[in-house]
């Protein structure tokens, strides 16, 4: 889709930690997706997905605060972008399942999911990038009829079965001094890593 005026995170975050957004002129996201599924034999469903998308800003201008050495604000300096990547916006997004139905009303699924390095802001820097990560899941769920018309499932789920240390989000803030020295300033969001939930549920 080719944009005009569309509104994009900048990477900051206001004082009550709200997503900041600008309005950028020309920008697009380009891309494909494809999915399947295949049923080879009753008791087993093959899944699978994939995004493959390139997302650019155009003749984008980053603004940076301007400080002098002892913190005193100066004013604000440009640095110009003749194409950009637009921020939270990973050109790979994968996963695939395996699903088996061992029992009657009961499954076991396997799933992984992919996505890509992505960037905190719209200046393609690598060093306030998100790096790619792959996360793996294992469900198991079981229905259970208990009288006629009531019905209670079972469902445990394993997230993050390899307990994969990682992070999905962020926000940087990033300033220059008059001396030339730049400042960065970032947080990071961490994912929980292996964890564990079972689920009841009735139905009358």
């Amino acid at each position: 889709m080719e944009y005009k005026d569309q509104l994009v995170p900048t990477g900051k975050i206001s004082e009550t930690g709200y997503v900041i957004k600008e309005n950028v002129k020309d920008s697009y996201r380009r891309g494909v997706e494809i999915s399947s599924k295949w049923v080879p034999y009753e008791f087993i469903s093959l899944d699978a997905n994939l995004a493959l998308s390139t997302n650019k800003i155009l003749d984008y201008t980053q603004y940076y605060d301007l400080y002098d050495i002892d913190w005193s604000f100066v004013g604000q300096v440009s640095e110009y972008f003749k194409e950009t990547n637009i921020s939270f916006s990973p050109s790979t997004v994968g996963m695939a399942a395996l699903t088996l139905f061992p029992v009657k009303d009961g499954y076991i699924r396997l799933s992984g999911k992919f996505v890509g390095k992505q960037y905190m802001d719209n200046t393609s820097d690598e060093t306030t990038s998100i790096p790619s990560y792959f996360t793996a899941s294992l469900n198991l769920g079981k229905t259970f009829e208990l009288k006629k018309d009531r019905m209670m499932d079972l469902s445990l789920f394993v997230d993050n079965m390899t307990n994969h240390m990682y992070f999905s989000n962020g926000w940087t803030y990033k300033a220059r001094f008059t001396d030339g020295t730049n400042y960065l300033e970032e947080g990071i969001y961490p994912q929980a890593g292996i964890n564990v939930t079972f689920k009841v549920s009735m139905r009358f």
